[in-house]
């Protein structure tokens, strides 16, 4: 891929295709700045699992920014995951004032990180 073509992909964030291979192609081949994961992504797996395959793809793409569609509420990707957790969605959370929201918030950012 040319120069140009790499520092422009560099600057994208893209969707995953719910395909770890072919994520993994277009990593390699585009090196995005990011992955942004869905629901897709982490259905039927576990956690192990999808650390694993975050892992690879951390390997793929050296700095690689990882995203997920989670707001919590109706759209909560992460409760596949952790059936246990509730995550409420962010204007919930904000009823209940701005301490508490970045509190929660921060606490999921720490879940994720690992």
């Amino acid at each position: 891929m040319s120069s140009l073509s790499q520092k422009l992909a560099s600057l994208f964030l893209i969707d995953s295709t719910g395909d770890f291979t072919e994520n993994l192609r277009l990593l390699e081949q585009y090196q995005p700045a990011g992955l942004l994961l869905f629901a897709k992504d982490l259905a039927g797996l576990s956690e192990k699992a999808v650390k694993e395959r975050l892992a690879i793809y951390r390997q793929a793409r050296p700095g690689l920014l990882l995203a997920i569609d989670q707001e919590g509420g109706l759209v909560s990707r992460l409760s596949t995951l952790y059936p246990n957790r509730s995550y409420p969605s962010q204007a919930e959370l904000l009823k209940k004032g701005a301490d508490f929201f970045l509190a929660e918030n921060q606490k999921t950012a720490l879940e994720l990180k690992d």
